[in-house]
């Protein structure tokens, strides 16, 4: 019954990664373009190289598609087209799988006519690369300069509808995956189980020739710009914008002119817990990340922003590109939920429906093995035998029933289930585990938060005691009157750095749960030396005096 549970967190992930697997694949085009303009202007080796590099990416998702269309699919091949489009390895078998289980449906066999149009353009950028590397200064001849320039034009602008239209079908293929998930755990009376710009890096040029390259090109790069389907946007060290494309002007509902004129604090929400850094004249952010930003009318929208550093003219500059997952996150929070209730409602019909059948029935055998016993008849033996697997069965499925819905089972209550999932990961090993609560306001959160909050905290304790070679740890919940805060620290051996950049399936887990809550997650160093992970979220709002779901006293 856990298996379907498993294969929805598995589909939900495969679609993530279908999710971010398009992202590369479109950039890889965007940048092998970019790259291709630089060789043609400075017949560098190197920007050729650059160009190499970033076309792999279409070019090995080509490949993939191909081998996994062919009868019988050639998987080692498929395998390593998706390693060559950039995919992180361990996505590689779900989209393998999930291309397999669901190639045949109408919305995945749009997706994959619209990779097959953005394959023609992926050649159109390769025959023009392999010509003009073969003889860059013919580029020099009449008119040879201005059909290269169209040609790539009409690469860029031709892109940007397919890519908008590949996101668009990629949604309808969540959808029919969602309710193929619903049907099947229905089917079976079980449950789903919950889920869970690179490569823009300027080399050091002579400032004289980085400043005339940079006149001569200006005009085209703006044209790339303009024309990008994210929302590009590129910040100078005091974070003021120097250079947006139209896409995040209409993202953000300002005009041209008014973005030039913006900050950051001015888009982006959360940008006072990130700032820029002044130690080190960079600005204090990751590769990627997701946050919020608000539009002129005020409202908001989550983002997905890839950044990258770059020096130009002897001054830092940041490359951001936005992306709006609204969608996406509304679909991941759809499916969560629809797996939140089914647990909880399976874990109900075990508990209380199944258990007190089990239950009847080792009465009725105590009875009649009694009964049989007192005639001194040897079917009482045979009776004894059926209690006691009926009390073992009893017993197995509270223990699913807890594990399938642990606030279920515990009444709703997130302090005593936290306080018993402690309880059990400390008893009968060499790891001691405490639970404490701090703060006297009550929890009004919603179920599906409460569970995620759960979830978060499980999943940290079952990493310290596997993984972490943790002797303590320490669960605090903190709650307030408009927050709530679960923190879970040990004494092991930490989280090595490369660890959190490659975030292995239990991080990513944590930090799905975390932004499907609309939490803040923050996983650290801990005071006695070892990992210390915390998770924020806001509680419901008490228009009542009383609190909607209080599972504390």
């Amino acid at each position: 019954m856990l298996t379907v549970g498993i294969a929805s967190l598995e589909v939900l992930t495969a679609i993530r990664a279908y999710v971010e697997g398009e992202g590369l694949y479109s950039k890889g085009q965007k940048d092998a373009v970019y790259y291709l303009w630089r060789y043609a202007e400075s017949h560098a080796e190197q920007d050729y190289e650059a160009y190499g590099a970033s076309i792999a990416r279409p070019l090995g998702d080509r490949d993939a598609r191909l081998a996994l269309i062919t009868a019988p699919p050639d998987l080692e091949r498929a395998r390593a087209g998706f390693l060559a489009g950039g995919n992180n390895p361990d996505d590689v078998g779900r989209l393998i799988w999930f291309f397999r289980l669901f190639h045949h449906t109408p919305p995945f066999l749009h997706e994959i006519d619209l990779w097959t149009r953005g394959d023609a353009y992926t050649a159109r950028i390769v025959q023009t690369a392999e010509a003009v590397h073969r003889d860059p200064a013919g580029l020099r001849e009449p008119g040879a300069n201005a059909n290269f320039q169209a040609v790539l034009r009409d690469v860029t602008v031709g892109i940007t509808p397919i890519e908008n239209e590949f996101s668009a079908t990629l949604g309808d293929v969540a959808r029919q995956a969602t309710r193929w998930l619903i049907g099947v755990s229905t089917l079976f009376a079980t449950v789903i189980a919950t889920l869970g710009l690179h490569g823009i890096r300027a080399r050091r040029r002579d400032r004289a020739q980085h400043d005339a390259e940079l006149r001569r090109s200006e005009a085209r790069h703006r044209l790339f710009l303009r024309n990008a389907s994210d929302g590009v946007h590129i910040l100078d060290e005091q974070g003021r914008v120097v250079e947006t494309s139209d896409s995040f002007c209409r993202m953000l509902g300002y005009s041209r002119d008014e973005v030039m004129e913006l900050q950051v604090p001015d888009w982006d929400a959360r940008v006072a817990e990130r700032g820029p850094d002044p130690a080190h004249g960079r600005f204090a952010l990751p590769t990627r990340f997701e946050t919020v930003h608000r539009r002129k009318n005020g409202s908001t929208f989550e983002v997905e922003v890839h950044v990258e550093p770059f020096e130009a003219a002897g001054q830092d500059y940041l490359y951001c590109s936005a992306r709006d997952i609204t969608e996406l996150r509304r679909l991941e929070r759809a499916v969560l939920e629809a797996t939140t209730r089914e647990q909880r409602k399976l874990g109900y019909d075990l508990h209380d429906e199944l258990g007190q059948e089990l239950t009847g029935l080792s009465m009725l055998a105590a009875s009649l093995s009694a009964v049989e016993r007192a005639a001194g008849r040897p079917a009482a033996e045979r009776l004894s035998e059926i209690e006691a697997l009926a009390r073992q069965a009893i017993g197995t499925c509270r223990a699913i029933a807890h594990g399938l819905s642990p606030l279920t089972y515990q009444g709703g209550d997130l302090v005593r289930a936290l306080e018993e999932m402690v309880r059990v990961q400390g008893a009968g090993g060499s790891t001691h585990c405490r639970f404490s609560v701090a703060g006297r306001a009550p929890l009004r959160l919603a179920a599906e938060t409460a569970d995620n909050l759960y979830r978060i905290a499980q999943e940290a304790v079952t990493n310290a005691r596997r993984h972490g070679s943790a002797r303590e740890i320490r669960v605090l919940l903190e709650i307030d009157s408009s927050t709530v805060r679960v923190q879970i620290e040990d004494d092991g051996i930490g989280i090595p750095e490369r660890k959190k950049e490659e975030a292995g399936m239990g991080l990513s887990i944590m930090k799905f749960r975390a932004a499907m809550i609309r939490g803040q997650l923050s996983i650290g160093r801990g005071r006695r030396g070892g990992t210390q992970i915390v998770c924020t979220c806001d509680q419901l709002r008490d228009v009542h005096g009383q609190s909607a779901i209080n599972s504390a006293s």
